[in-house]
């Protein structure tokens, strides 16, 4: 994690921007097909909802790396109490 803050994450491991991208180009199709109003409510519905999941997929991520930085350094700490037993 260091690493990571002092250059740089690198990118986004999980693609979220290639999947939002995706579903916006995913609905353009729509958009030519000359839709009804329900049709329009239900894809883009649909699409927006994954959109939105993508972004809190990503979020809870973002999260999980600092809890898990956590929960790996309460093991170390376990791991080095036992040894000094």
């Amino acid at each position: 994690m260091a690493y990571g803050g002092a250059f740089g994450g690198g990118g986004d491991p999980m693609f979220a921007g290639f999947f939002q991208i995706a579903a916006v180009l995913n609905f353009i199709p729509a958009v030519f097909a000359s839709p009804m109003p329900i049709e329009w409510e239900v894809v883009g519905s649909i699409h927006l909802l994954f959109i939105v999941r993508v972004v809190l997929a990503r979020r809870h991520a973002a999260r999980q790396r600092t809890i898990d930085l956590d929960r790996f350094r309460q093991l170390k700490q376990r791991a080095s109490r036992k040894e000094g037993d």
